[in-house]
Order: C-alpha cells, then sequence, then structure tokens
C-alpha cells in the first residue's frame, strides 16, 4: 500500500464521517419539515461544507500521490485539518428539531459563529499547509502566491461572517469561497 492510498483511506473515513454527520442532520431536518422554517442561506452554507470537504478528499490524493514517504510531522498538519474539516460539517446544521419547531435562519445566525470560525481555521491550515510544502520544495511560483492570496481573502470572510449578522456579508463569502475553491478544482485532471 503506497502513502497515497494509506492516506487517502484515512481521509475517506474523518471526511465521510462528517459527510454522514451533515446528511444525518439534513435527513432530520427533512423528517420534521413541518417544523422547519426553512431557509436557502443555511442550506448553502451546508452545501459549502460539502464542496470543501470532497475538494479537500481530492486534495490529499494529490498531495500525498506527490511524495514518496512522509513523516509524522509531515503528516500533522493535514490531521488537524481532517479533524477541523469534520467539525465544520458537523456545525453546518442543527442536529435536532425541537418540538415547538425551528426557523432555520434564526438558528444558523445563532450559531454562526462556531461553524464560521472552524472555516476560518480551516483556511490558515490549508495556507500553512501550503507555505510549508513550498519551503519544503523551495518553490515560490506565482501559481503559489495566487493560492496563499486566495486563502488569505477566503480566511478574512470566514472571520467576517463569524461576527456579522447582516445575510449579505453570508452570501457574499459563501459564494466567492466557492468560486475560489471550485476553480482552484476545476483544471484539475482524476488518473
Amino acid at each position: 500500500m503506497s502513502i497515497a492510498e494509506f492516506a487517502l483511506g484515512f481521509a475517506g473515513i474523518i471526511i465521510g464521517l462528517g459527510i454522514a454527520d451533515l446528511l444525518v442532520s439534513l435527513h432530520r431536518l427533512i423528517r420534521a419539515r413541518a417544523r422547519v422554517t426553512w431557509d436557502w442561506l443555511a442550506l448553502s452554507f451546508a452545501g459549502l461544507q460539502m464542496l470543501l470537504s470532497v475538494i479537500l478528499w481530492w486534495y490529499i490524493y494529490f498531495w500525498f500521490r506527490a511524495h514518496d514517504g512522509v513523516s509524522f510531522l509531515e503528516f500533522l498538519p493535514n490531521i488537524l485539518l481532517l479533524c477541523v474539516s469534520f467539525l465544520m460539517m458537523a456545525a453546518a446544521l442543527p442536529d435536532e428539531v425541537p418540538a415547538e419547531g425551528l426557523v432555520l435562519r434564526e438558528a444558523y445566525m445563532a450559531n454562526r459563529a462556531q461553524p464560521w470560525t472552524l472555516l476560518a481555521v480551516w483556511m490558515a491550515l490549508n495556507l500553512v499547509i501550503q507555505s510549508l510544502e513550498n519551503w519544503r520544495l523551495r518553490e515560490f511560483r506565482l501559481t503559489e502566491a495566487v493560492v496563499a492570496a486566495s486563502l488569505l481573502l477566503c480566511l478574512a470572510l470566514a472571520a467576517a461572517a463569524a461576527r456579522s449578522t447582516r445575510p449579505w456579508v453570508h452570501v457574499l463569502a459563501i459564494t466567492i469561497i466557492a468560486l475560489l475553491f471550485g476553480g482552484m478544482m476545476l483544471p484539475a485532471r482524476f488518473v
């Protein structure tokens, strides 16, 4: 078994648990739909969490495929990134619907600090991992600078959304983060 296969299996388990948690929360909301006042913003945020986690899975595949071996210290930031990814997905949607009902927008805004702060930490960890890799390879190309600038922008947007109750801030953050990360993966070839 190669290091890429080993790491991808581990990542798949952690990311799979997070996706399962997010889907179970969505399932509970759907089952209690008569008591739920739906909101597209909360569901968009959950969709963003799903997108970022799938992108992380592919990123780990590409990163470890390019390495013959890796030390525990080199793998540690990726473990932290996976743990934060799980926590982001677990915090994306409410786990229960109270008997008196749930207004999804109110629940999302009341709990916005936790998932958005986790997303900011996720962005910061991505930035650290990219910087460590560039330092290890002694490569600092324009591509890496663009990725670093994108991560910093996403980090700032996540921090702003964690503090703001204005829906437009959340819409802007979700849209830009989804476009930037989705755009980074579009040219990727999966072989």
